[in-house]
């Protein structure tokens, strides 16, 4: 049998109707439940700032209608501190029903959970200049290395934050990256770590100018060597002058000059090195890096 459509939409329209009053009947009762909210310092005077985190949330059971429960539920639930009235120092707020924003007159706190009171630290706001220090990794394609340390723009940047703490803070870092395969000189922008999670760094990232160059070798020969700690005893190191290999970038090697090495041993070393081994020690200007020397062992005589 056909059902006439106008008596199936009476059928509909009941039904709805029926769902909206019980679900009126439903939210027109009392109820209790627990929920986190949003905690705020609020009406901070200009020349403080807070010298701790707090907590973000703090845990409360609340009573109310169910409407206005579902309505604070969807509109966020918030706890604010006024920082209007503090000063300098610690104070330890107890929250009370003061401190909860409600969306209805209608709904009231039962009990804060968790934490029942805050600790709020104001601190004298400071800032200061500080140089940017590199953690950047550089490492370029086959045949080329990185000429010097990255030079950043800015060099130095400002930190913003608690007096107590930017007293402190002398640098920055750069986040630690490794930068892989560059085959010519290019910059690159790098975000700069915070040294404290109290504490602003502006701006937050700087630019990173990177040179690379060919590797070069070279070998210097002639290269005295200068026996060290003997105090009155007699003896030479044999022979007395090395030829010493380096590398790095082609400008550096090319400018070394025999004088910007020093070979040297020192007695005292030698009865563990043996007087037959003797391994000297090369010191060179700190973009160059010594591959070896010739002869790599040298004998000590009296």
């Amino acid at each position: 049998m056909k059902i006439p459509v106008r008596k199936i939409s009476i059928i509909l329209v009941s039904l709805v109707g029926a769902v909206i009053l019980w679900l009126h009947v439903l939210t027109e009762r009392n109820y209790q439940m627990e929920a986190n909210f949003n905690l705020k310092v609020v009406d901070m005077p200009q020349q403080y700032i807070l010298a701790e985190k707090i907590p973000r949330y703090v845990r409360a059971k609340i009573s109310g209608r169910g409407k206005d429960l579902f309505s604070q539920l969807v509109k966020g639930d918030e706890v604010l501190i006024s920082a209007k009235h503090l000063s300098y120092g610690k104070k330890k707020i107890v929250l009370s029903e003061k401190n909860f924003k409600f969306t209805s007159p209608n709904i009231h706190l039962e009990n804060v959970i968790f934490p029942k009171e805050i600790t709020i630290h104001l601190d004298r706001k400071s800032q200061k200049k500080v140089s940017v220090v590199s953690r950047l990794v550089v490492i370029p394609a086959a045949g080329l290395i990185a000429k010097s340390s990255p030079k950043f723009e800015p060099p130095s940047v400002l930190v913003e934050g608690p007096e107590t703490k930017i007293s402190k803070i002398s640098r920055v870092y750069t986040a630690p990256e490794t930068l892989r395969g560059f085959n010519t000189s290019t910059s690159v922008i790098v975000p700069l770590d915070s040294p404290d999670e109290n504490v602003r760094v502006v701006p937050d990232t700087v630019t990173a100018f990177i040179g690379v160059e060919q590797i070069a070798q070279r070998k210097i020969e002639n290269v005295p060597v200068k026996l060290s700690g003997l105090s009155g005893k007699k003896g030479k190191i044999v022979p007395d002058k090395i030829n010493v290999i380096i590398t790095g970038a082609k400008s550096d090697v090319e400018k070394i000059r025999k004088s910007q090495i020093k070979a040297i041993v020192n007695y005292n070393d030698i009865t563990e090195m043996g007087t037959e081994k003797i391994k000297p020690s090369v010191i060179v200007p700190q973009t160059i890096q010594v591959l070896a020397t010739e002869p790599e062992y040298l004998k000590f005589t009296d």
